[in-house]
């Protein structure tokens, strides 16, 4: 996934499902660990917050990670045993998302 002004790229490796990497572009890159796979990644307008999905075995799990810092950090998350998150819309006008 990549932000609307190319300056973020987040990414998963085929064979570590489990870690988001965001590089940015100048090249530096973190990383972020996962205790299920990662199954769905969107940047959220010009916000620097990716909203992402992890599959577990309970259900799945949401999470807005926010870049702002000087790592990346998780500002909200939640859980849905039942739901499956098929897409994401953000609005550019309203500062909302639809799940």
């Amino acid at each position: 996934a990549m932000t609307s002004d190319a300056q973020r790229l987040a990414y998963v490796m085929q064979d570590n499902a489990h870690t988001i990497m965001i590089q940015d572009k100048n090249g530096t890159v973190d990383s972020v660990e996962e205790e299920g796979n990662i199954t769905y990644m969107k940047w959220l307008g010009k916000s620097n917050t990716l909203l992402y999905m992890v599959e577990k075995r309970k259900g799945q799990e949401m999470r807005l990670l926010q870049m702002a810092h000087d790592e990346p950090v998780v500002v909200y998350e939640w859980s849905s045993k039942k739901e499956k998150v098929e897409d994401v819309f953000f609005s550019p006008y309203l500062e909302f998302f639809y799940v």
